[in-house]
């Protein structure tokens, strides 16, 4: 009788085991789509006092990769994105140089901003791009 229930009890932890999601086929991942290279244009202005510089633009490529749930990576930023695209708010220690990130996505098209800076001068650089094919 002991062997019995000792069997039971086997049986159904293996049984929880994969109710609970092992062995199970993931669902799908909303940030899929927005994961890849996009070749973009950068540009940016430093503003400190009374002085302007305006960056030439700048060709780069830039990749979107998956970084724990519902997080991304940009320019080695990790960041919140939602369903729709949209994406921001630094997760905490993950790019300490940037006080504002954020942006969308549109169709196979990317457009971001960041901000660097403080004491009364800042570096701002936006950037649009689309996905490679």
């Amino acid at each position: 009788m002991k062997n019995v229930a000792l069997i039971l009890v086997v049986l159904l932890l293996i049984g929880c085991n994969k109710e609970n999601g092992e062995n199970q086929v993931p669902t799908d991942d909303y940030r899929d789509k927005f994961i890849g290279s996009y070749q973009c244009t950068k540009t940016g202005v430093y503003h400190c006092g009374d002085s302007i510089y305006h960056y030439e633009p700048v060709d780069l490529v830039v990749t979107v990769t998956k970084k724990h749930d519902s997080l991304i990576n940009i320019l080695d930023a990790v960041l919140k994105i939602n369903k729709n695209g949209e994406f921001g708010g630094l997760y905490p220690d993950s790019a300490p140089d940037y006080h504002g990130f954020g942006g969308y996505f549109i169709n196979d098209s990317i457009f971001f901003n960041t901000h660097q800076g403080g004491l009364g001068c800042f570096t701002a650089f936006d950037y649009e791009g689309k996905k490679y094919k």
